[in-house]
């Protein structure tokens, strides 16, 4: 497939792929978005929720048609997520999503297969295609969903999960899977949190950061491991090497990376299938910290399956890792991943959503831009 030149974005195609930003969203505006695996949902300036792409597990919120997916139900184009509820805040998994209310209750949809239930926290092992409430004594402020998990933030810190345990990726000292919210096993309380797929991580109030479940390529940050170390999950938080303190953290698939107080960012876990540790290098995996390649300086990070995009002051993106469809919406094409920060086209943007392939980014004048993989209509 050829594509043509260009020097900064353009109206969305007719192709299943974009390498430069495209216009989506329709015709609202937008104070947040969120990139699940392969669907994409983002909140209105007026807090109404819309989502699109692949719909196989009820992550749109409606129900839909196959709408030329190969024979899957998706959308093409953003639809209402049903239930008449408004949202402060939005947050994507893989197959499903949450969101806080402005009730202030937390909302889930979407769900897993069997086998893999209880993502949405309301003490049934099962889907929903329409938002059902968390059962929860706690409010929560913040949410972070990974492939088959939740977990969520108080006012205070305080840190709770649900849905799939087998990695001990919720924190509470054990391997069951939980219906609904439970305390993660610390005295520790939490500025911010982010779930990878099996694993997550979270900045105290006091800039350590934690992280706990999956380890199998160091993503934890709590030291070397061999390559695949299937024994080395941590079941309650752990503390990330090197003595640093940080700002912000973001959690991929298998990776995670995260800005230190000096302005740096660094990345440890998977590396070998996208570059996505950002530091030029061809290692397979990593266990420590280690600094990204070049000098930039960025002031949030946004992490999806295989790639990481960091924000600068004056809102440009730059992104390095897993770029086969163009996820990184600089205009190219690696089948290899790139492992170094290159800038996405368009912008500003204040706030960047990055699913498997696709990301999406909301832009100053609050209109949604999307970049990648389309092929299931993402955007």
């Amino acid at each position: 497939m050829l594509y043509a030149c260009a020097k900064g974005p353009t109206e969305a195609g007719s192709v299943d792929r974009s390498i430069k930003p495209v216009l989506a969203g329709g015709q609202h505006t937008y104070a947040q978005v969120a990139a699940g695996f392969v669907h994409t949902c983002a909140l209105t300036v007026d807090g109404n929720a819309f989502c699109w792409g692949s719909n196989e597990y009820g992550q749109l919120g409606a129900s839909t048609s196959s709408d030329g997916c190969g024979g899957r139900p998706c959308s093409k184009s953003p639809i209402a997520v049903s239930g008449g509820l408004r949202f402060k805040s939005i947050a994507a998994g893989w197959v499903h999503n949450c969101g806080v209310g402005t009730d202030g209750a937390t909302y889930c949809w979407g769900g897993g297969s069997v086998g893999k239930q209880g993502y949405l926290g309301d003490g049934r092992l099962s889907l929903s295609a329409t938002p059902v409430r968390v059962q929860a004594d706690s409010a929560f402020v913040a949410l972070a969903l990974g492939d088959s998990h939740t977990c969520a933030l108080t006012a205070s810190g305080m840190a709770f999960c649900w849905g799939q345990n087998t990695w001990g990726e919720l924190g509470d000292g054990s391997s069951l899977d939980r219906a609904t919210p439970v305390a993660v096993a610390t005295q520790q309380r939490f500025r911010s949190i982010s779930a990878g797929a099996y694993h997550t991580c979270g900045i105290t109030l006091a800039g350590e950061a934690y992280c706990w479940g999956d380890n199998r390529w160091g993503e934890l940050g709590a030291g070397d491991v061999g390559y695949n170390a299937t024994s080395a999950a941590a079941h309650t938080p752990t503390l990330v090497r090197g003595s640093l303190s940080f700002t912000a953290i973001a959690a991929g698939w298998e990776h995670t990376c995260a800005i230190a107080t000096t302005g740096a960012t660094y990345c440890w876990g998977r590396n070998e299938d996208a570059r996505q540790l950002g530091d030029d290098s061809q290692i397979t995996h990593r266990g420590v910290p280690g600094v990204i390649a070049g000098s930039l300086q960025f002031t949030s990070l946004f992490a999806g399956a295989l790639a990481t995009c960091g924000r600068t002051s004056s809102n440009e993106v730059h992104c390095w890792g897993g770029n086969y469809y163009g996820g990184l919406g600089n205009g190219e094409i690696d089948a290899s991943g790139v492992g170094h920060p290159v800038r996405t086209l368009g912008g500003p943007y204040g706030q960047v959503g990055i699913g498997q392939a696709h990301a999406c980014g909301v832009a100053s004048d609050k209109r949604l831009w999307c970049w990648g993989d389309q092929s299931a209509g993402q955007f």
